[in-house]
């Protein structure tokens, strides 16, 4: 029975080794690796030896699905060439060292279990995509604000229950804080130039900010099951531009 198990072990040790082998493999030229939903649960060392073997860069790694709840530092400083990270469906509690992929443009970490972010997250000046839905945040970093290039936050479905006024410096398009513990908006959400669509459906604000006709390229608030009593004089401004306004429930 010990000598069946070992081997039984044995096979699958093999047989994990082979499934990182072949996406090594597969993404040796284009720099890409996707492993997802293989539920392996860890990082394989062809990961960090990618450069090694292949003599490219990774560039975009793919892990959703993968069971992993540790993120290793080894990868902060083995793939720091690492564009495009998704980590996606997974039992993470902690990302601190992510903070050290500068060259980061996208992070994707949906559905894990994230309370909190690295405070130095706002290293990751290149990010235009983040994603963090479908988590357990409570509060952002102040460093949040250095993300400048960011054009896309998606928030929703978390516990925050305020924003910092910080975000004003972000050139974001698209602010998605739908379904958390919001009961209220910071002012700065009128001094973000570019903001295109606020989307804040499923808190408990009762005031939009006084100034929010000064956010001149608003496009569309929703802001439905809130419990919103009026709305401020200034959103009037917003006539050039606004075209979708979703007040439902409230």
């Amino acid at each position: 029975q010990i000598k069946d198990k070992n081997k039984a072990e044995e096979a699958e040790r093999d047989r994990r080794d082979q499934l990182w082998a072949d996406a090594v493999d597969h993404g040796k030229l284009s720099g890409e690796v996707n492993m997802s939903w293989q539920k392996l649960g860890d990082i394989s060392e062809r990961i960090y030896q990618f450069k090694r073997t292949t003599t490219k860069d990774l560039t975009h790694l793919r892990l959703v699905g993968h069971e992993l709840e540790i993120l290793p530092p080894k990868l902060s400083t083995s793939c720091q060439q690492l564009v495009s990270l998704s980590l996606t469906s997974n039992r993470l509690t902690d990302v601190n060292c992510v903070s050290s992929l500068t060259q980061l443009t996208s992070l994707t970490l949906i559905r894990n279990k994230l309370t909190n972010l690295p405070s130095n997250i706002g290293n990751l000046v290149r990010l235009k995509v983040l994603e963090l839905a479908s988590n357990r945040l409570e509060t952002l970093p102040a460093t949040f604000g250095n993300l400048t290039n960011l054009n896309k936050l998606n928030l929703e479905c978390n516990r925050l229950r305020r924003i910092p006024e910080t975000l004003a410096r972000l050139n974001i398009k698209t602010l998605n804080l739908n379904s958390n513990d919001l009961v209220s908006l910071p002012q700065c959400i009128s001094a973000m130039p570019n903001l295109v669509q606020l989307s804040i459906n499923d808190n408990k604000i009762k005031y939009l900010p006084s100034d929010i006709g000064e956010a001149k390229a608003l496009e569309a608030i929703h802001a439905c099951n809130n419990r919103l009593m009026e709305l401020p004089d200034s959103i009037g401004n917003l006539g050039k531009t606004l075209t979708n306004l979703w007040l439902d429930f409230n």
